[in-house]
């Protein structure tokens, strides 16, 4: 049976401290590892992750560095958790995958092992209006990982929480994600699906370049604002209202490769 090493967060020293798993009256224990609270910490964040977004980013490399060759290990862990009452399966009518949300005891285990960390708040149910939308999220953060390495991401979700003043923002308008790269470069991140009236992308490309230039010397401030598009409609209108304000705004359009493919 393959062990696998991927990506983790950093909680200070290995953890080991067991939970009970709930099944029927039999009480058997499982051990939170390192990495189980980086998968936790992960889905927290993102909203909901599917198994081949917590493969890629925890489970593809193994310990001896190879690359895993099937998801079965991740498919494992990720029901012992269900077992073990820190995730739930979601799924939805769109498709046939299984999505997995954290649970109140999951932020609690979270909150507990790192006390002084900064924690998203649970989800409240599975929004399916979003899915495709918050699917890319994902998909972008895991692409710039692959290609960077080391990226430091803090969500839309954990900036509506309570990190958004740290940047000038208002919590009911923040980006999609902050993402830092491994050269220190600080990004905001914005997903465009739907096509939308010009004047909110006048307003938001404009607030942007406002609050950049008035924050410029603050250290960890992002430095531009990166749109990804999905439709050319909506590329050709950030582009416009963009023109003037050079690299403080890039924009750029991918495509599905199938109704929920991958696109990145």
């Amino acid at each position: 049976m393959e062990q696998n090493l991927g990506a983790m967060a950093t909680f200070g020293e290995a953890v080991q401290q067991s939970f009970p798993i709930e099944k029927e009256s039999a009480v058997r224990r499982v051990e939170l590892t390192e990495r189980d609270l980086a998968v936790l910490e992960f889905i927290l964040e993102m909203k909901f992750a599917r198994v081949r977004d917590v493969f890629q980013k925890f489970f593809k490399t193994t310990l001896s560095a190879e690359e895993a060759k099937s998801e079965a290990w991740a498919k494992k862990r990720l029901h012992q958790l269900v077992q073990a009452r820190f995730l739930r399966v979601t799924y939805s009518h769109l498709d046939s995958e299984r999505y997995f949300t954290t649970t109140l005891k999951a932020f609690n285990a979270l909150a507990t092992m790192s006390p002084m960390r900064s924690l998203a708040k649970p989800v409240r149910g599975f929004d399916h209006r979003t899915l495709l939308h918050d699917r890319v999220v994902i998909e972008f953060r895991l692409n710039i990982e692959r290609q960077f390495g080391e990226v430091h991401w803090i969500s839309d979700r954990r900036l509506k929480s309570e990190a958004a003043a740290d940047y000038g923002l208002n919590s009911a308008n923040v980006p999609d994600g902050i993402y830092t790269l491994p050269g220190g470069e600080v990004v905001a991140f914005e997903l465009e699906i739907a096509q939308k009236a010009r004047r909110r992308y006048r307003d938001k490309i404009e607030n942007y370049v406002e609050l950049i230039r008035e924050r410029r010397g603050q250290p960890g401030m992002f430095r531009r604002v990166y749109f990804l598009c999905l439709k050319e409609t909506v590329e050709k209108a950030l582009r416009e209202e963009s023109r003037m304000y050079g690299d403080l705004i890039q924009i750029e359009r991918r495509s599905f490769t199938s109704r929920f493919g991958g696109v990145l």
